[in-house]
């Protein structure tokens, strides 16, 4: 499994349009409270609607919901949905169906909930959450809290300090950019540091752990794990290493290697002068496929 580790910041939307047969909600200067119901609405800016809550009609159809400024709750019930939460700290909820959300400014927290959802944060420190679903998370730039929840779920960090989980399911997590903090949760994981010093767990499952750039510490937890290193890791450390149970080390495209024993470590050396230590390793009881070249 290779990675590419590309930081992605999309363009926060300024506006939304929809046919006639779905919700467009607009922005005012004000703070929100919107839930779409697939009815037409235009909220009307020179009134102070705070709580400009539309219960009337179907609540299937698809809602296009922009925040605007301020701190808004935005709440596009069921469908196919679009949410902007526009400037302000916002709230965002996509409801049942597959949806689109996007933070842009501010710290926001943003639901999937149900569906296989796209999830972006923007800007701001974040929080996202993918609820049901295989869902695809980004937390793009800020300090960003990010969850999976239930299905096969991408979970994305960005420029910042993120905290990153998988949470249940085979799902893939990457850091990017930042000195992130990685769990795979339940599931065969696929979890890689990217750039900086990172912290990962791998969790429950057979998981692909990488910590690439930076010197990371790394654990596989519960299951047969596969730690993977190469020329430019850093310096890492494996801190639960156990071939018994199944654990691997692959040295992908390394070149030269020794490997020694230092006190009550292994610690493996390649020609590019990057080494990752196995902690409590004797290196005397490992099985001959314990490393892999």
């Amino acid at each position: 499994m290779s990675g590419n580790y590309e930081y992605e910041e999309e363009d926060g939307q300024e506006g939304h349009e929809d046919d006639n047969q779905n919700d467009t909600i607009y922005e005012n200067e004000y703070d929100d409270n919107l839930t779409g119901d697939g009815e037409d609405y235009d909220e009307d800016e020179d009134e102070d609607d705070n709580d400009a809550e539309d219960d009337a009609g179907d609540v299937d159809k698809d809602d296009s919901l922009n925040g605007g400024d301020n701190d808004d709750h935005l709440d596009a019930g069921d469908g196919d949905d679009d949410v902007a939460g526009g400037l302000g700290d916002d709230d965002l909820h996509g409801g049942l169906g597959g949806d689109e959300l996007h933070g842009d400014a501010g710290d926001d927290t943003v639901h999937g909930d149900d569906g296989d959802d796209l999830l972006r944060g923007e800007d701001g420190n974040d929080h996202i959450d993918g609820g049901t679903g295989d869902d695809d998370l980004h937390g793009n730039a800020g300090d960003d809290v990010e969850a999976g929840g239930e299905g096969e779920d991408w979970v994305v960090g960005g420029q910042g300090r993120d905290s990153l989980s998988g949470d249940q399911g085979d799902d893939i997590v990457l850091g990017n950019l930042g000195a992130d903090t990685l769990s795979g949760g339940d599931g065969d994981d696929i979890v890689r540091g990217g750039q900086d010093n990172d912290q990962i767990d791998g969790g429950i499952g057979a998981d692909y752990i990488s910590g690439d750039r930076g010197d990371d510490t790394l654990a596989g937890g519960a299951g047969a794990d596969s730690f993977h290193f190469s020329s430019g890791s850093g310096r890492d450390v494996i801190s639960d290493f156990s071939a018994s149970s199944g654990d691997r080390l692959y040295l992908d495209d390394a070149g030269f290697y020794s490997v020694s024993q230092v006190g009550g470590d292994v610690v493996v050396t390649l020609d590019s002068g990057d080494h990752i230590t196995l902690t409590g390793v004797d290196l005397a009881t490992q099985p001959s496929d314990w490393i892999v070249a």
